[in-house]
């Protein structure tokens, strides 16, 4: 005889209470001071936007009025997100405190901050600053502004503000890469990084200036030939009066045109490992947008309620990146330390989308995943993407002792 499904878990706390605590439990941490009212408030809109496919209001309303143990219909719910995002409380200093207590730095490691700019259609532009964890990037700051229209700052003010914001994150004795690509690679963006005491490694054009031992000025694109790698150490950026950098120009046989780096730091594998770690930001906007959170589907025009969605959406990545770090460590402790001969099952999953999936089986289950306190960055100075460790058979680094 076919058994029905359990109507309850016995023993266990039931999936949705328990999410809802272990959020509420996070935000307390974060801000003590926040009122019980607030932080009920707060939780509810984050357990929300995990169990539902979208970030915009109506969609998150819904998942108000179906997740929680309340008679308000949606259209209410909905209401009181609108009130919600005008809370003064709701802005980038709430994920900051967030990050200071979920956040844990390996004394002496390097860690490398992703700077790029991405699009909401064309209504809005976000400038992002990322922490990179395991193939994917932890979103540390942004500035939001209106598209298609004139900056009321310039853009290298935004920047300025948003290398503050990271500074306020990071611990002052971690040493820093931040990366970024060509719209990045001008002295205008590098000397606020150096101001920071941060290293850097940008793209630049083809077209920039480089003066090499000898005092031979050429631009920069001529250095190297198709299907060749150069490494130099020179001068860059004449117009600004020169800055003292390593240039490494690859152009393989199959690419249009050359990859052209100029960096602060001196060896070409530690230039080339830096910004291949780029592409960790990309995956952040996809999950922001066409692989997560589906911010794009949002069309509101209210300045309030894009700066409300995209801290949502940060808080919401960090915790998924919580509950995926437990995922993945479950993986590797059920693998052990063998290497596979082909690429395991798990390895076609990211950090992200694990833990995507770890909430939902919380969710369906009961069953709560192992979770960590923290977020920690030991060994990500040096470890790879979580599917290459998954494929080689090694650990996610996540012991400070």
């Amino acid at each position: 005889m076919v058994q029905p499904y359990p109507l309850t878990n016995r023993g266990r706390m039931p999936s949705i209470p328990a999410l809802a605590q272990w959020i509420n439990t996070i935000l307390l941490t974060a801000v003590p001071t926040l009122s019980p009212w607030t932080a009920r408030r707060l939780t509810d809109w984050l357990l929300s936007i995990l169990l539902m496919p979208s970030i915009t209001t109506r969609v998150v309303a819904w998942g108000c009025a179906l997740g929680l143990s309340t008679a308000a219909r949606a259209a209410s719910h909905e209401r009181r997100l609108r009130r919600t995002y005008r809370d003064s409380q709701l802005s980038w200093s709430l994920h900051r405190a967030i990050l200071t207590t979920t956040l844990r730095f390996a004394p002496a490691e390097a860690v490398t901050v992703i700077i790029d700019e991405t699009t909401h259609t064309d209504h809005w532009t976000l400038l992002t600053a990322a922490l990179w964890y395991h193939g994917r990037a932890i979103p540390l700051a942004w500035v939001l502004h209106p598209g298609n229209t004139r900056r009321t700052t310039a853009f290298w003010m935004d920047t300025a503000t948003l290398l503050d914001r990271v500074q306020q994150v990071l611990p002052a004795t971690t040493d820093v890469v931040v990366v970024a690509d060509r719209a990045f690679g001008c002295p205008a963006f590098t000397d606020q990084v150096a101001a920071h005491g941060w290293s850097w490694v940008v793209r630049v054009q083809g077209h920039t200036r480089m003066l090499l031992r000898g005092h031979t000025e050429v631009p920069i694109r001529t250095l190297v030939g198709r299907g060749q790698r150069v490494v130099r150490r020179g001068q860059a950026f004449k117009k600004a009066g020169w800055r003292t950098v390593t240039v490494v120009a690859e152009w393989t046989a199959v690419a249009q045109e050359p990859l052209l780096l100029v960096s602060t730091l001196a060896g070409i594998g530690a230039i080339r490992h830096a910004y291949g770690r780029r592409s960790a930001i990309e995956a952040l906007f996809r999950d922001w947008k066409t692989g997560g959170w589906q911010w794009e589907a949002s069309q509101s025009r209210s300045q309030t309620t894009q700066d409300a969605l995209v801290l949502g959406m940060a808080i919401a990545t960090v915790l998924v990146l919580l509950v995926g770090t437990a995922e993945a460590q479950a993986v590797l402790a059920e693998r052990g330390d063998r290497p596979s001969p082909r690429r395991p099952w798990a390895a076609r999953e990211s950090l992200f989308r694990l833990g995507r999936y770890g909430v939902l089986r919380w969710l369906w289950t009961g069953t709560q995943p192992a979770l960590g306190a923290r977020l920690s960055l030991a060994g990500t100075a040096l470890h790879e993407r979580w599917a290459t460790t998954v494929t080689r058979g090694g650990r996610l680094g996540t012991a400070i002792p």
